[in-house]
């Protein structure tokens, strides 16, 4: 069994923020930044922000250009797990 055939489960909190992200992506057309991140959750330091970013990441939820402003995006297995699977 490879990892994509593997469930993937994040906390409600990583699913609000993705599904931010997602929203915020195809609302406007362009990425999402850190700082509206941490503005839309109340995020007290932008280091919240990053954790559930690189929590993200890590199981290929979103992806961005370190350094890069307006990079961060989902990724297709995030859009895939808004749309179709609930119970992560």
């Amino acid at each position: 069994m490879t990892t994509t055939d593997q469930p993937v489960t994040i906390t409600p909190r990583q699913r609000e923020v993705l599904a931010f992200i997602a929203r915020f992506y195809a609302d406007s057309g362009y990425a999402v930044t850190n700082r509206q991140i941490c503005k839309a959750f109340k995020f007290a330091s932008p280091n919240a922000a990053v954790m559930h970013l690189k929590a993200l990441k890590r199981r290929d939820l979103v992806t961005w250009q370190p350094g890069e402003a307006r990079t961060i995006r989902p990724t297709q297995a995030g859009v895939e797990l808004l749309e179709g699977n609930t119970d992560a």
